[in-house]
């Protein structure tokens, strides 16, 4: 049941993720926020980039990570959920 929400959940976010640039999405302050090292992503209205059925994730402009299944579904987590914030 949670691998079918989860297999869900990022089909959703394949849609839903957000861009390097996003107007209304303010500071990163997700769950992998420590491994950012360029301050450029950490920005306002600027994420790192990423993909949740990779689970890539940018660390630095054009530099990604793999990150562990617990940190993806994290990440998945605070994205779909700032989505949800967003709508209401």
């Amino acid at each position: 049941m949670i691998t079918t929400g989860l297999a869900v959940l990022a089909l959703h976010l394949t849609h839903t993720a957000k861009p390097r640039t996003c107007a209304w999405c303010g500071v990163y302050a997700g769950p992998n926020v420590s491994r950012v090292l360029d301050a450029y992503l950490l920005k306002p209205d600027i994420w790192p980039e990423f993909s949740a059925p990779t689970c890539q994730f940018e660390v630095a402009h054009g530099v990604f990570v793999t990150l562990s299944r617990a940190a993806c579904a994290s990440e998945a987590r605070y994205r779909a959920g700032r989505a949800v914030a967003r709508r209401g």
